[in-house]
Parts: structure tokens; C-alpha cells; sequence
């Protein structure tokens, strides 16, 4: 079985041209941090999340998303600071974002 690990996008979608390259993998797993980019517009980081979202829901491939801690300080209830890169003027979408697909992520993954 093939597993392409893809981590800290960012909001980058470089993702999509590694998938379209690794066409024979079973399994695509993301190691989180989906946001905060510093180059980035957030609408761009939003948008970038909300397409692996639905990469996840239409592929026929095992696909895992994990949450980073550049997700975690996004998540609904959390209390805490952000780490570096935080967007605060965009917080409330990004949470928004993840409360609607949270059974889309995960946080522990066992491989293998």
C-alpha cells in the first residue's frame, strides 16, 4: 500500500499537483496545519481547506486529515493563544470552517 504524507500546507495548494502526480497511492494522509501562512491571503487558506475538505469526501483513495497545531487554536471552544502566523481577522470563518467538517478530521492516526 502507498501513502503520500502531505504536511503544513499552509493554505498553499501545491497538494493538489503532488495528488495528480501520485496517482498509484492508496492512502493520502495530511499532517495538519492548514492555515496561517504569512504571504497568503486567509480567504486563499480558507478556500485551499475547503478544497481538501472535499478532496477527502469525493476521493475514492483513503484519505486522513489531521489537525496541526497551526489548526488546533481555530477549534471551537479553544481559549488558548495562537501560534505564530495567527489570523485573527479571519478566526471566526476558519473556526466556522472546521466546526462544519469536523468529522472530516482527526487528531491521533495509527499507521500501520
Amino acid at each position: 500500500m502507498k501513502t503520500v504524507l502531505l504536511g503544513d500546507t499552509h493554505g498553499r495548494s501545491t497538494w493538489k499537483q503532488i495528488v495528480e502526480k501520485e496517482t498509484d497511492a492508496d492512502r493520502i494522509v495530511f499532517v495538519g496545519d492548514y492555515f496561517d501562512s504569512y504571504d497568503l491571503p486567509g480567504v486563499t487558506q480558507l478556500q485551499n481547506f475547503l478544497d481538501i475538505i472535499e478532496f477527502k469526501k469525493s476521493s475514492d483513495k483513503d484519505v486522513v486529515l489531521l489537525f496541526g497545531n497551526h489548526d488546533y487554536h481555530y477549534m471551537p471552544g479553544y481559549t488558548g493563544y495562537g501560534f505564530s502566523g495567527y489570523q485573527a481577522g479571519l478566526a471566526y470563518q476558519f473556526r466556522d470552517a472546521i466546526e462544519q467538517n469536523l468529522e472530516h478530521l482527526q487528531m491521533p492516526y495509527l499507521f500501520d
